[in-house]
């Protein structure tokens, strides 16, 4: 997937994968390019579009009862974090700052969710909009990931911007007050962390040649190669992964523990299962 590094990061495809680009391409993702529509598709492949507007949409993950989403969108301008009901109605605008706000997570109750702004990262109450912010150590916060058990995040980060020659690693850290914990160490870009179902696993990728998907224990021992591809969500039943995977220049597909799900032109990415294990959503630069 190296060639896909390569158009993330020239803002040509797929620029929602924020967490490698540059901030000025970051800022061109934010105001919308490319255009990206969050898609759903059931486990034949069959996909019908959710969300149709503007500008950029990505991040989209089902909440616990599966009754709503939480996703990133560009309209105004900058990232900013949004829910909706399951069919796609109801859009609320949760934050409105002038900041970028990205990669949302659920608490497993539904009542908080869990993203990054300006590298830290933060919490607010759904119902309220009520936010505090949860980090503040000079590491660049991304991806974070709520555990099913609600008392630990997963997050990768680093000292510096993602990109070429830079290394992310996998931390923990609690939800209240608490300090940060390394699960990985050495010089290898690790994204996008998910807890298994049962939180006893945590799965992401690196930015090797080609992406790899590893999974490893929740102290961080075990690690193995899972295989080839990028973002990725658990079944609800912990025994399967989607993930995305680019199969050839501007083409990225959605994959079913590396067999083909979701077949288009252009990119399909950011894949997320429902809770009830019948359909995914994705973002999609599809017409």
């Amino acid at each position: 997937m190296v060639r896909l590094w390569v158009r993330l990061c020239s803002g040509l495809l797929v620029a929602a994968l924020i967490v490698g680009c540059s901030q000025a391409e970051r800022a061109a993702h934010c105001l919308g390019r490319p255009d990206l529509d969050i898609w759903q598709a059931s486990m034949s492949g069959e996909a019908r579009r959710l969300i149709d507007s503007p500008g950029a949409d990505g991040f989209a993950r089902w909440s616990p009862d599966g009754e709503r989403l939480v996703y990133v969108a560009s309209r105004d301008g900058n990232c900013e974090i949004y829910v909706a009901n399951a069919d796609g109605s109801g859009e609320i605008n949760l934050t409105t700052s002038d900041e970028d706000e990205i990669h949302p997570s659920w608490s497993p109750d539904g009542s908080e969710i869990v993203f990054s702004s300006e590298g830290e990262l933060h919490v607010m109450t759904v119902a309220t909009g009520e936010r505090r912010q949860l980090t503040d150590s000079g590491l660049i916060h991304v991806f974070p990931d709520w555990s099913p058990g609600g008392d630990s995040i997963v997050f990768s980060g680093g000292e510096h911007v993602a990109g070429p020659g830079a290394a992310h690693q996998i931390y923990v850290i609690p939800p209240t007050d608490g300090d940060e914990v390394a699960l990985t160490n050495g010089d290898a870009l690790l994204v996008a962390p998910r807890w298994s179902p049962d939180g006893e696993l945590i799965a992401y990728f690196d930015h090797g040649d080609p992406f790899s998907i590893w999974a490893m224990r929740a102290d961080g021992s075990d690690p193995f190669v899972v295989g080839e591809g990028g973002h990725l969500s658990w079944s609800p039943d912990g025994s399967s992964l989607v993930h995305d995977r680019e199969v050839g220049p501007g083409d990225v597909d959605i994959f079913m523990d590396g067999e083909l799900l979701v077949d288009g032109a252009g990119v399909d990415t950011l894949p997320d299962w429902s809770p009830d294990g019948t359909t995914i959503v994705f973002s999609s630069d599809r017409p």
